[in-house]
């Protein structure tokens, strides 16, 4: 009887591993199987494998399968490569990212939304077909990843149970750690989670991400809105690539006809598009073919321009009243008027009285050097010779690429602690709204785990470790207090000086996150002072 339950067993585990692709463990799989056969010790394969598979899709993944994302997969060095195989998944929150979280949550509820810029925004896009672009929060149990929406899934939306568990079909692009689907790339298997089904419904993630408190009867019945199919957020390969001059030319010299039905022309198509967010994705894998292409392009190198710019302003003009210009030809995108025949101005010149204007040599303007920005090595106002100091005024202005490839220095203090500090999966969570001292702009931050840990003189494990004991040794209680007060002494100095960055595989909102203190030393003092005073920034 043994051998036979564990060839049931086997069975129906290769069965699931060939239909739903999972790395199932083995002792979950041995329970589920044996707690069936003791129910109906006469029940069959086929009620048996239903019945197990409905448990695996009805429980949490991390209690029914083994790891499948390796601890370097957020670490790889390549940008971008492509994963090939199947994997199965469970999806956290799906977020539609292409439109305004208050304005869908407005929508959950059928209010109408008074707010002017919406108004506009609604009139200018009246007749233009609504996109999406949905990210996707995935966990095999123990690793989270995320993955966009590049072209229309028809089976993705926002009703989708958290919790679900899909497939992944390779190949899939993956660029900076994020899967690029496309519809051919995901499977929905079903399922779902009962501690994910109110936490993680839709209304309760658009309201964590506007920073107000969740509801226990979150909205599940409501009408999802028509989305364009085909092409979701068009991708910039798909569109010819277009070579701007250095400097402007002449409508009159652009005699080439235009070509019809330029996809860029279409202003419809792309009114609504955030091409912001696909440029911090795509810039890094377009970079190579944009450096072949300027090797191949008929513009001149910087070198050659400001060459070119010195030897028209030293030509001699003679003293004649505005002369006709004959004819007009382009050379290298200048413009460069063709004088009239030597011969011809010569007697015109000897005809001229001697109040002729003075023959003169232009002088050669310097060229000016470009002022270091935020984002340069070279910006003068570098705290510690590693962080640009900025308001986050400054840093909000910047591109999601731009924050993402360095990190910032600015000062602030602790507006409101946004969740309590708290642990999660051997992990320090503290999450808070900081303002600047100088723009009294808000940014929604979150604090590393290394940092708070740092902080507390305690890493998560050693406090979650301290909790366990507690009651079988009181005296610990103190040391955990402890540990509390000083990060709270750390968050609730009146001003800080703090580095942060953005890091896109966090939630929405909290994806900018403070990695270190910084020591205000008198140095550091000068550098601050010294950057307010020059660009006359005021102490809000």
């Amino acid at each position: 009887m043994q051998t036979n339950v564990s060839q049931l067993i086997q069975t129906i585990k290769t069965k699931l591993v060939e239909e739903m692709h999972a790395n199932i463990q083995n002792g979950w799989i041995s329970d589920c199987v044996k707690y069936f056969i003791e129910r109906d010790s006469n029940c069959d394969i086929n009620y048996l494998y239903e019945n197990t598979k409905d448990q695996f899709l009805l429980a949490t993944i991390s209690d029914t399968s083994n790891q499948v994302i390796g601890d370097s997969f957020n670490k790889r060095k390549d940008l971008e490569w492509k994963f090939d195989g199947k994997i199965l998944l469970q999806m956290q929150y799906i977020l539609n990212i292409s439109e305004p979280f208050y304005d869908q949550w407005k929508r959950l509820h059928n209010k109408s939304i008074e707010d002017p810029l919406h108004e506009k925004r609604e009139s200018k896009t009246f007749h233009v077909k609504k996109k999406r672009m949905f990210k996707l929060e995935l966990t095999d149990g123990y690793k989270t990843i995320h993955a966009m929406e590049m072209k229309y899934i028809k089976c993705l939306n926002t009703k989708l149970k958290p919790g679900i568990k899909i497939i992944i079909c390779g190949p899939v692009k993956v660029v900076n750690s994020i899967f690029f689907l496309e519809p051919q790339n995901i499977k929905i298997v079903g399922g779902e989670l009962d501690e994910l089904f109110i936490i993680n419904a839709y209304e309760n993630v658009l309201l964590r991400l506007l920073n107000k408190p969740t509801v226990n009867n979150p909205v599940q019945n409501y009408d999802e809105p028509v989305f364009e199919e085909e092409t979701t957020i068009p991708s910039r390969n798909q569109y010819q690539s277009v070579q701007i001059p250095s400097r402007p030319v002449q409508q009159a010299i652009m005699s080439a006809p235009q070509q019809k039905n330029d996809p860029l022309d279409n202003d419809d198509d792309l009114d609504d598009i955030d091409f912001d967010l696909l440029d911090q994705i795509e810039a890094e894998v377009n970079k190579k073919h944009q450096e072949e292409q300027k090797k191949t392009t008929n513009f001149m190198t910087q070198e050659e321009e400001e060459e070119e710019i010195r030897a028209i302003n030293q030509m001699n003009f003679s003293a004649f009243q505005s002369p006709q210009v004959t004819s007009v030809h382009r050379a290298n995108d200048l413009l460069i008027p063709q004088m009239p025949d030597q011969s011809e101005q010569s007697e015109e010149i000897e005809n001229e009285t001697s109040s002729a204007i003075p023959i003169t040599k232009a002088i050669t303007p310097p060229i000016p050097k470009r002022k270091p920005t935020l984002t340069d090595d070279n910006y003068p106002y570098k705290i510690e010779d590693l962080y640009n100091f900025v308001t986050i005024e400054q840093y909000d202005s910047l591109s999601i690429r731009d924050k993402m490839k360095r990190t910032y220095a600015v000062q602030v203090k602790v507006d409101q602690v946004i969740d309590k500090l708290k642990i999660e999966k051997e992990e320090w969570i503290l999450r808070a709204k900081v303002i600047d001292i100088w723009s009294k702009t808000t940014l929604l931050v979150r604090f590393t785990d290394d940092l708070v840990a740092q902080l507390a003189k305690r890493t998560a494990r050693e406090m979650r470790t301290m909790m366990e004991r507690v009651k079988i040794q009181p005296q610990i209680k103190d040391d955990m207090l402890s540990a509390i007060a000083l990060v709270n002494k750390a968050i609730n100095d009146k001003t800080i000086l703090i580095t942060i960055t953005m890091n896109l595989k966090l939630p929405a909102d909290y994806e900018n996150i403070v990695e270190n203190y910084l020591e205000l030393s008198n140095v550091t003092k000068q550098i601050v002072n010294r950057k307010i005073s020059d660009e006359g920034i005021s102490l809000g």
